[in-house]
């Protein structure tokens, strides 16, 4: 069975479309197929920006989290879902526990790849 190229475009485009805001937490082994929500959520942010590659069938999602946002919490889990609060998880991964402090900003970047 082969995924068109079509098929493969408006998939990006349902996901450019409902993938709204990333969620950071600081959860432990919550990456799974079965979850439906961060282990333990602290922080959300909307996607800052959000690409879509035609030649290599992927959806590029970023979001800068500034020098005052999420700061003192021990993040180790990131998810994409279609909401401020609540939603649908589409992706979520764990991570080694990094602290945010004011002295860092970052920018976080997830692709996913339709083959």
């Amino acid at each position: 069975m082969v995924l068109t190229n079509t098929g493969k475009q408006q998939l990006l485009e349902a996901l450019k479309s409902q993938v709204t805001h990333f969620a950071m937490g600081s959860g432990q082994n919550t990456d799974t197929e079965f979850a439906t929500s961060l282990g333990q959520e602290v922080f959300r942010k909307d996607v800052t920006d959000k690409t879509i590659d035609q030649e290599t069938g992927s959806i590029d999602f970023e979001c800068f989290i500034g020098s005052s946002e999420g700061n003192g919490s021990d993040f180790s889990e990131l998810g994409l879902l279609d909401s401020p609060s609540g939603g649908t998880l589409f992706v979520i991964t764990n991570f080694p526990a990094e602290n945010k402090s004011a002295l860092l900003e970052w920018l976080i970047d997830i692709v996913i790849e339709i083959k």
